[in-house]
């Protein structure tokens, strides 16, 4: 049996292991490693839900010959059918389909990727001659819900893109017979499967994952080149250094990409600002200025400029500076239009991007930049939502209340926050973002767990906004739905009954809520009262045997429903139950029954 022996990929695992609190053998603990690795480049928030670990495994038994598959749509991962609809809606769909198989051997075995190869081939095809196993029906259930006509047309003149991952721990392979057998496979998926577009199959081995993991993680140094600077930051309090200048478009370009030549999303502050797209008006002008030639040399006075806070950056020697750690937290859109542009930008020696770059370990000062440099063009408020007082005094809460209790919970206002904190790493399912605060909290205390599921958390935080993150509310009410969570994440690690309802968490986390405190009705979210029933439904639940029995319950209330949902209305998949208004008013009715 293959070990792995790379001591450098040992450690980067055993990082990822405790920062995910991961448990299993070496091998599907590797297994879960590339699949971060790889994923984590196509959609930066990929893992924010680990159960995203368990959806995109598609072969538990290690006997079908693709370990992992995920699809993403306008580079989101896609979970389930259902969430296709959300991209239908958009009118657009940049559907990219990705399959991993990993071995832990240092050399690349042909009969192996054979197999993988013919595998994926298979699984793109009708599936009537596959044998669909339970991994698989999630994956398959996608697959034909994409290509429906109603969905193919929105990609007619894009066909999907099909990225083939072989990992090993060792290094790529040159072997003319295994390029071959690999070039061969490409040809053959291309032809077998006529709805393809483009396929790419990749080797990746040991220096590549550790490479991208550091990347992934923002712990990853560059080196640029940056001759054209002012540094006027030296007296500023809470400013370690300050630089004004501009970048060429190649040194900017080493910030922005990792070692695939792609985009690092994980980058840009993306509860600002999403990349609206090449086609934006503003976009779309600024496009024209990068591919014409006699403005190309405007745009230095043309861009408002890219901002970067970083926590860590240094002169080596003259000009040139060493920078990790940091965020551009203005200029999403135009790193992404010069990005997508490059390849038609004839003379890069006249592009000149201007650069502000601010060296501060401060988080108030980060989020101040933040807020004003976003001022310029039209945000959403909401989407400075986490930069409010209020998600400073929660996260306060969260760092002192929990510090006194058995599980340790971190609230996250920025993203990535608590990358790199300190000597101390912590655990990735311990840190409570802005989204899932929202999905927890409505599901959870406003008892809506049907809306976590079937809306985006923007778009239920502005229908919301009356309900969630008042200025008076207790803050123990945000505190209670995470630590409910993160609970329930510890019970499916031990036994399979939890993890085969992980499906319904925010559902079996709002009928413990309900339970635990008696009431349907949490409370005045301002009340002292509230606060303490809170508190001694903590307490409850602090205690092992009192949470695991509470849960029990839950999931009994919740099959009940389940079966009298079933038994008034037609039969719905488990990811189109958990989705249903009238679902949740059945949950509602099991629990004013137990509560008599």
């Amino acid at each position: 049996m293959e070990v792995l022996k790379n001591r450098i990929l040992l450690g980067v695992l055993n990082d990822f292991k405790n920062d995910f609190n991961i448990d299993e053998d070496e091998a599907k603990s590797f297994e879960s490693f590339v699949n971060y690795v790889v994923l984590s480049k196509y959609d930066s928030e990929t893992f924010d839900d680990t159960d995203t670990f368990d959806i995109v495994d598609v072969d538990s038994n290690g006997t079908y010959g693709i370990d992992s598959f995920a699809l993403f749509i306008n580079d989101k991962i896609v979970r389930n059918a259902n969430e296709i609809e959300w991209f239908r809606k958009t009118n657009r769909m940049d559907v990219r389909f990705v399959f991993i198989q990993t071995k832990r051997s240092t050399s690349v075995d042909i009969g192996d990727f054979l197999k993988f190869t013919s595998a994926v081939s298979n699984f793109l095809q009708d599936g009537e001659g596959i044998k669909i196993e339970d991994d698989l029906k999630n994956s398959k259930n996608m697959l034909d819900e994409l290509f429906k006509p109603e969905n193919m047309r929105l990609f007619a003149n894009n066909k999907p893109v099909c990225d083939l991952y072989y990992a090993t721990s060792g290094v790529k392979s040159d072997d003319e017979k295994f390029l071959g057998a690999l070039n061969q496979q490409k040809k053959a998926i291309n032809r077998d499967n006529p709805e393809i577009g483009e396929v790419n199959i990749v080797q990746i081995g040991a220096d590549y994952l550790i490479t991208s993991y550091n990347e992934i993680e923002n712990n990853h140094t560059v080196e640029i080149e940056f001759q054209n600077n002012i540094d006027c930051g030296n007296d500023i309090e809470d400013i370690e250094q300050a630089f004004i200048g501009y970048l060429p478009v190649d040194e900017f370009i080493k910030l922005i990409t990792d070692g695939d030549k792609r985009l690092r999303k994980n980058l840009f502050y993306e509860n600002v600002r999403d990349f609206q797209g090449i086609d934006n008006t503003v976009n779309a002008e600024m496009s024209k200025t990068l591919c014409d030639d006699s403005k190309i040399d405007k745009f230095l006075i043309l861009n408002n400029g890219v901002t970067i806070v970083a926590k860590d950056f240094s002169n080596i020697k003259s000009k040139l500076y060493a920078i990790s750690n940091y965020y551009i937290v203005n200029g999403c859109q135009t790193s992404n239009v010069i990005f997508h542009n490059l390849s038609k930008i004839k003379d890069r020696t006249l592009l000149n991007i201007p650069v502000k770059i601010i060296h501060t370990r401060n988080n108030d000062v980060i989020n101040s930049i933040i807020r004003s440099t976003n001022r310029q063009t039209p945000v959403p408020e909401e989407a400075f939502v986490s930069l409010e007082t209020f998600h400073k005094m929660l996260q306060d809460f969260y760092k002192y209340y929990s510090s006194q209790r058995a599980n340790k919970l971190y609230y996250e206002r920025r993203s990535k926050e608590f990358t790199g904190f300190g000597s101390e790493r912590i655990e990735k399912n311990r840190v409570v973002n802005l989204h899932s605060q929202i999905r927890s909290f409505v599901s959870i205390i406003l008892g809506e767990p049907q809306l976590a599921l079937s809306n985006n958390p923007t778009s239920i935080l502005k229908e919301h906004k009356e309900k969630i993150f008042i200025s008076d509310h207790k803050h123990i009410a945000y505190y209670f739905p995470s630590l409910l969570l993160y609970n329930f994440h510890l019970l499916t690690r031990k036994k399979k009954k939890y993890k085969d309802v992980n499906y319904a968490k925010y559902w079996i986390c709002w009928i413990v809520r309900v339970l635990s405190m008696d009431s349907i009705n949490v409370g005045m979210l301002n009340s002292s009262k509230t606060e303490r029933n809170i508190e001694k439904a903590i307490n409850i639940i602090d205690d092992y045997s009192n949470m695991k029995e509470l849960f029990d319950r839950a999931i009994n209330i919740f099959d009940k429903a389940k079966q009298l949902h079933r038994e008034e209305n037609t039969r719905q998949l488990n990811e189109q139950l958990v989705r249903l208004r009238s679902f949740r008013d059945i949950v509602n009715k099991c629990l004013i029954n137990e509560l008599k």
